[in-house]
């Protein structure tokens, strides 16, 4: 929808595009591949012809990597950045890539737990997330983002519908009976939408007492009940996950920097939208769009060990790490792998700003109910969540990433 707004006067509003009119699972992934490279090309030569030198989000996933070969095929100037510890797989990754194209490559690592430069950051990320966002994990892209030159060096990003082209939302457990049958609510919010609010706020009497019953109406805000789970899934994905919870991400690079996402493009979006569902599958939409920009993008693995290409020999190059990762997940459930806890002394600025945070969390009517159980006297039990939430940081990261 685009507002017009007026002095004196309430805004005019038009709605130029709706999700539940696109006609969906009508396109080959081929044909959606061709469009989204011929339409993300003329971005891209629209970026070039700025002159600017721009920074491109590079990890190990297959947004960025397809950023970086639209990137390699039209602009002359751009360098590449990723956070992390040397040991991390985005950072291992993102810098094989770098080295094999030529790159400037910028590892941001993360932020110590004293650093007081992290501290105005996680104060921020409250205020810009109604704590329905890991507040720890978006810290770390605010502090990303606000590396390089504001104005002469953009940032091109990932984030917006590259999780559409995968498919990564459609799962049987969200399905009753096939895609095409209807959506099961509780398992998507169990698993994708988890309560990132910490549980103080959980308890009856305080804001949110019932999460299901809340993140049930934020769905129901965006749901469209008379399709298909395989499309009322897409739209509820992209609605809450990329427009409001990433959409705030990339407020923390446009509230201080350019920054551009080009899976935002309208006609991109459709494509990826309109595509069968089953060609989708497997990520295979993403590993058409790098064999299609670049061969070489499809020889470095893909985070995770997931194919980087569409061939069955891509299948093969990426199962030592696929086994590494599977791995991994069965060590951490078994309790083999630890987690570091945070410390609790980087929330203790939260106290003076608490009044300030409060009024921007949650909803209207839940500060009211804050209040009525006595408010300032909640700080400690609250802050004490908060704790909780960081030390959880890693298993709640999963769902999201």
């Amino acid at each position: 929808t685009l507002y017009a707004f007026a002095d004196g006067s309430s805004p005019a509003s038009h709605e130029y595009w709706r999700l539940d009119t696109l006609p969906f699972n009508t396109l080959s992934a081929q044909e959606a591949c061709g469009r989204v490279v011929e339409e993300l090309d003329q971005d891209f030569d629209a970026l070039n012809a700025t002159g600017k030198t721009f920074i491109l989000d590079l990890t190990g996933g297959y947004d960025s990597r397809a950023n970086l070969g639209f990137a390699l095929r039209k602009l002359k100037k751009f360098e590449t950045t990723v956070s992390g510890l040397a040991q991390d797989e985005d950072v291992v990754l993102s810098s094989a890539l770098a080295r094999r194209f030529g790159l400037k490559h910028t590892v941001i690592p993360f932020a110590r737990q004293d650093d007081p430069g992290q501290v105005k950051q996680l104060a921020a990320s409250v205020l810009l997330t109604d704590l329905e966002y890991d507040i720890v994990e978006y810290s770390k892209v605010y502090n990303a983002q606000s590396q390089f030159d504001s104005l002469h060096q953009p940032s091109v990003h990932g984030s917006g519908g590259g999780d559409i082209a995968r498919n990564i939302i459609l799962r049987p457990e969200y399905c009753e009976t096939t895609p095409d049958g209807r959506l099961v609510v509780e398992p998507l919010i169990a698993q994708r939408f988890r309560n990132l609010i910490p549980e103080t706020f959980g308890q009856p009497g305080l804001p949110i007492a019932d999460w299901v019953a809340h993140m049930r109406a934020r769905i129901a805000e965006h749901d469209v009940p008379h399709l298909p789970a395989y499309v009322r899934l897409d739209i509820i994905y992209l609605r809450m996950r990329m427009q409001f919870w990433q959409g705030r991400i990339g407020s923390s690079t446009n509230r201080f920097r350019s920054s551009f996402s080009p899976w935002t493009n309208r006609r991109v979006l459709e494509a990826m939208l309109t595509t069968h569902w089953k060609e989708r599958d497997h990520q295979m939409l993403s590993r058409l769009f790098l064999r299609a920009l670049h061969p070489d993008l499809s020889r470095v693995d893909v985070a995770r060990g997931e194919p980087a290409g569409p061939s069955f020999w891509d299948v093969v190059r990426g199962m030592p790490r696929r086994l590494r990762y599977f791995a991994g997940r069965l060590s951490a459930r078994r309790g083999w792998a630890r987690t570091t806890p945070a410390d609790p002394a980087i929330y203790r600025h939260l106290i003076p700003r608490w009044e300030e945070i409060m009024e921007h969390v949650l909803r209207p009517d839940a500060i009211s109910a804050l209040i009525a159980t006595g408010g300032p006297a909640t700080q400690p039990q609250v802050l004490g969540r908060l704790v909780t939430l960081a030390h959880t940081n890693d298993s709640l990261n999963a769902p999201f990433s």
